[in-house]
């Protein structure tokens, strides 16, 4: 029905409808693999270098403490001109 290509012959007393054997791939070198230190599983971390985390508690703090400043401020601001006004003579 299709016309025979010359990899197709798979020898003499192969039939044409079993698979061609393709050879397994050749194993890693086992020493290779022996001679190469095993990866850490522990992660060490610099203490002068902040992690993700810690700055972003910083961040949080900063804005908290931030916040807390710009309240006290307009509290003073608010009690200022409220004196400011009831001090003032007609």
């Amino acid at each position: 029905m299709f016309p025979k290509w010359e990899f197709d012959d798979k020898g003499p007393d192969v039939p044409a409808d079993v698979p061609v054997d393709v050879p397994a791939a050749a194993p890693a070198d086992a020493s290779s693999s022996e001679d190469k230190a095993p990866e850490p599983s522990l992660v060490l971390l610099d203490k002068n270098q902040s992690t993700v985390s810690d700055l972003q508690k910083e961040d949080a703090r900063y804005l908290e403490k931030r916040a807390a400043a710009l309240a006290l401020c307009r509290a003073k601001s608010d009690l200022t001109r409220k004196l400011a006004a009831s001090q003032k003579s007609p």
